[in-house]
């Protein structure tokens, strides 16, 4: 018995793509795309170098300025402690010279009741 062979169906052109194909076009599609997006990339990575650079110089503006404001107040320090002293000192002679009125104060009343109550004081 003998059989018949069928032909081969064939899935694709027995030679390979031809150029100028649509595989061609679509892998110089992505090859573009590629480039466009390693340029968008390094044009980010300029400027964030660009952002890093200022950033860094506004740091070291920021370090200078505290230390300036650090040394300003130290010197400024020992005075305004001296001026708390003071200041503690007077508030310290302040209440000792409304305590002594109000002792002056408490001796007229003594004094002034002292004569109201003894009527022959006054004559």
């Amino acid at each position: 018995m003998m059989c018949e062979v069928m032909p081969t169906i064939s899935e694709g052109d027995p030679l390979g793509p031809q150029p100028g194909s649509d595989s061609d076009a679509n892998f110089e599609q992505l090859m573009v795309n590629m480039l466009d997006e390693r340029d968008k990339l390094l044009e980010t990575l300029r400027e964030t170098r660009e952002t890093l650079s200022v950033t860094q110089g506004r740091l070291q503006e920021t370090f200078h300025e505290r230390d300036q404001l650090q040394r300003q107040l130290n010197s400024a320090l020992p005075q305004v402690r001296r001026l708390k002293d003071n200041i503690f000192s007077e508030c310290c002679i302040c209440k000792k010279l409304k305590y002594l009125f109000w002792l002056s104060g408490l001796c007229r009343c003594s004094v002034l009741f002292t004569l109201l109550s003894s009527p022959q004081h006054l004559f």
